[in-house]
């Protein structure tokens, strides 16, 4: 969840939300070898402009990863680690589009030690701290891969599955304790 959703929740008439953010298996993730051959744009939800992607990454070498075929989450790990960054072009506007799309993809690039070049959305300052880069045009994204920008070792463990666990653990905990 984000702070960007308590609105839409406040409308709907939920009035105690408490944000945590999703957390991704980083147990699974440290197991992968990291090497640096090709791009990568995934997710399967429908806020994805993959089109907008093919036609700017054209002469790149580039993997696609919308969930058809589906894969075992191991093997789009597997692929993930190999890229040199990922690239993501997010439409919320479509039909069915998720408010937080991409943030999931985000969140196994940034443990993965990719970075990541995105279009503008709301939830980016709030959820991700650094090594992802904004464009707005197919002219500035190329800009920016053109840069050759390398991954900023950070500490990303409030990412993790591990760390949602233990903010839920405690909120669930202080719920019990006014009960």
């Amino acid at each position: 969840m984000s702070e960007i959703q308590l609105p839409k929740l406040n409308k709907l008439g939920v009035k105690n939300a408490i944000v945590i953010s999703l957390g991704v298996d980083d147990e699974l993730i440290k197991k992968q070898k990291l090497i640096n051959e090709y791009f990568v744009s995934a997710g399967m939800d429908k806020g994805r402009n993959f089109e907008f992607i093919k036609n700017e990454m054209k002469y790149s070498p580039l993997k696609i990863l919308d969930g058809n075929p589906f894969m075992p989450y191991k093997e789009y790990l597997k692929i993930l680690a190999g890229a040199k960054a990922i690239i993501l072009n997010i439409d919320i506007v479509k039909l069915n589009a998720s408010d937080l799309s991409g943030t999931t993809t985000c969140f196994e690039a940034l443990l993965l030690k990719k970075p990541i070049f995105i279009n503008y959305q709301l939830w980016l300052k709030e959820l991700l701290k650094d090594n992802y880069y904004v464009y707005e045009n197919g002219e500035e994204l190329r800009k920016l891969l053109n840069k050759n920008i390398k991954f900023k070792e950070r500490d990303y463990e409030y990412l993790t599955l591990k760390y949602f666990t233990q903010k839920l653990m405690q909120e669930i905990n202080k719920t019990f304790i006014k009960l």
